[in-house]
């Protein structure tokens, strides 16, 4: 005979239902022998929840969850009566440095063709073995990787398609038993939304409606509100200060390049101190237009997305061969330090954060 039961998923932090998760039942376990009956996979619905029919000799289902955006895990439900709502929970990624469990597996960054993942070994092992498959075209493990048994990360290399689904899979071998660890990710180009939750960006940075340029509005900026950034020498090359009347909110990169954004962005710029302008420090320190080149002295590391332009981003932002600064591409060259035109001449396709 045969019985169903209810799996609920829930959010640990919170306590609302997981849509969408995937549950990938690892095994029934019976009475007799306690060995897994069978194996299959199903996708929790709108409510967290998904029915599991099973022979009526089984008393416990251990289920392999994960959804992005939670740490996967074992869990383990012990119906015990048809219709029974047993329950489970996922962690949200970003609580999980807290509250890692031996089941844990998370992704920890990409690129263009490699995830990079990490996970904490509940017991020594022999070896280990890491790999992939394709959640919904392929059966088979690709990429496998034999790593000592005491290996807590690994990079799979993956041909990321535009947008497609990958399970990730780790399993430790030991004297007696081994475990596994399992998510799934679902990748989409571009990441979800124009900062990704690895990357940090820098607020206060305007567009000059005279110069072209992106300009940082700090704290010696005293006379934003009319539209004017003043302060210490920032100067506009097109003479005066810096006008941003008509700007909308830049947030541009700022600090170590996020491993999600590798390969879709190019570091390498600067703040000049100076002229307050964004500038690429590749070739050398530029042209100010206080006469010498940029001042890079106090500033962090930038970086922007090249030939991208995801939502929440505004294209059309060009590098000057001749100071090096970046400048937004209107049709009308801005004005360069020399009170010449800026030259765009070899210069990609860069995007900004760019907020209402």
């Amino acid at each position: 005979m045969s019985w169903s039961f209810i799996v609920q998923i829930t959010d640990c932090a919170s306590g609302r239902p997981v849509d969408g998760a995937t549950v990938h039942v690892k095994g029934y376990y019976e009475y007799e022998d306690q060995v897994p009956a069978e194996s299959w996979t199903a996708i929790a619905d709108g409510q967290g929840r998904l029915a599991i029919e099973a022979m009526d000799s089984v008393i416990v289902v251990d289920a392999l969850v994960g959804k992005p955006g939670y740490v996967a895990g074992l869990l383990r439900f012990e119906p015990d009566a048809a219709g029974t709502i047993v329950q489970g929970c996922l962690q949200p990624a970003a609580a999980s440095s807290g509250t890692r469990r031996p089941e844990a597996l998370r992704v920890t960054g990409w690129g263009e063709a490699h995830v990079d993942i990490e996970w904490w070994n509940p017991e020594p092992y022999q070896d280990i073995l890491v790999g992939w498959s394709d959640a919904t075209v392929s059966p088979g493990v690709h990429n496998q990787q034999e790593l000592p048994g005491s290996a807590t990360a690994a990079r799979l290399s993956i041909p990321l398609a535009q947008e497609h689904a990958y399970d990730l899979k780790v399993e430790g071998y030991g004297s007696a038993h081994g475990w596994s660890g399992w998510t799934q990710i679902v990748w989409t180009r571009p990441a979800d939304g124009p900062i990704p939750v690895d990357a940090e960006s820098q607020p206060l940075w305007r567009w000059c409606e005279k110069c072209k340029g992106l300009i940082y509005a700090d704290a010696a900026a005293t006379s934003m509100s009319v539209g004017v950034v003043t302060g210490f020498n920032r100067d506009c090359n097109a003479g005066g200060v810096h006008r941003v009347t008509h700007s909308g909110k830049y947030e541009p990169f700022h600090g170590p390049q996020a491993p999600s954004l590798v390969g879709r962005t190019q570091v390498g710029w600067r703040w000049c101190r100076a002229c307050s302008a964004l500038f690429y420090i590749g070739y050398g320190s530029g042209a100010c237009n206080d006469g010498g080149g940029h001042d890079a002295v106090e500033s962090g590391d930038y970086y922007l997305y090249y030939e991208r332009n995801p939502p929440g981003t505004q294209a059309n932002w060009r590098w000057c061969n001749r100071c090096q600064s970046l400048a937004f591409d209107d049709g009308v060259p801005g004005v360069c330090f020399d009170r010449g035109a800026h030259d765009y001449g070899g210069s990609g396709n860069y995007a900004v954060v760019h907020l209402p």
